[in-house]
């Protein structure tokens, strides 16, 4: 089961990408949940190792 982070940045990825056919930089990530970089990397490895996605840029701008 997910996290409430976890959730909010995997509907956020799927938002950009169902509008814009990309996926979101930690900034606008940050914007829209209101953590810490730290926090959405954090979450995003989380949602990794539980195959919710595919993360292959493993640093974050």
């Amino acid at each position: 089961m997910l996290g409430e982070l976890e959730y909010k940045i995997l509907q956020v990825l799927y938002d950009f990408w169902e509008q814009k056919l990309k996926l979101s930089a930690i900034e606008e990530l940050k914007i829209k949940t209101g953590r810490s970089k730290d926090d959405i990397e954090r979450a995003l490895s989380i949602l990794e190792q539980n195959k919710n996605i595919i993360w292959t840029e493993k640093r974050c701008i």
